[in-house]
């Protein structure tokens, strides 16, 4: 029995172990072999999910406006995992990332369109999209919305301290003077 206490994998997917060693317990005999089939160990995932959004108007966006989002896969230590990605063909291990209002309470003045982001917009760890929050009354007072990211393995932006981005929002109006 072996018990390594730093082994580390700081990237998705799966992995394969292969054991070699020579005169195991003095008794000069050698030992090798594998986990035995490819990919055997894992799936294994990020961390977490870090949601970056940036406004359309410098620190705001007005209700209903396109912002940027850019959400990356992240491992424990806070680096991208670039595994996370979509192939045309193979081994794929990005998932579709739903979007929330993961504020407390919710800000409930509208809806994020588009919800979620496909998995096939991820490359390296990281998508990018542009999303919008229309208020259901034109007439709302600004807001913050708290967007979070999470996976349909689960894995969440809310897994992180800071991992959510927040969007101030505004209603617009226009005020013609005679």
């Amino acid at each position: 029995i072996a018990a390594p206490a730093n082994l580390q994998w700081s990237e998705v997917g799966r992995i394969d172990l292969t054991l070699s060693a020579s005169n195991v317990l003095g008794s000069g005999l050698s030992v090798s072999g594998s986990s035995g089939a490819a990919g055997a160990l894992g799936p294994f995932r990020p961390h977490h999910l870090l949601v970056q959004a940036t406004p359309a108007c410098g620190s705001f966006s007005y209700a209903g406006q396109p912002f940027d989002v850019t959400l990356t896969a992240r491992n424990a230590a806070g680096q991208p995992t670039l595994n996370y990605f979509h192939a045309a063909s193979g081994t794929s291990f990005s998932r579709e990332v739903a979007l929330s209002d993961g504020g407390a309470p919710a800000l409930g003045l509208g809806t994020l369109d588009p919800l979620s982001v496909a998995a096939t917009a991820f490359s390296a760890g990281q998508a990018n999209a542009s999303v919008r929050y229309p208020f259901a009354s034109k007439a709302s007072g600004p807001g913050t919305l708290r967007l979070r990211a999470t996976d349909s393995d689960g894995v969440s932006s809310a897994a992180q301290p800071g991992a959510d981005a927040d969007m101030a929002l505004r209603s617009g109006r226009l005020v013609l003077q005679s």
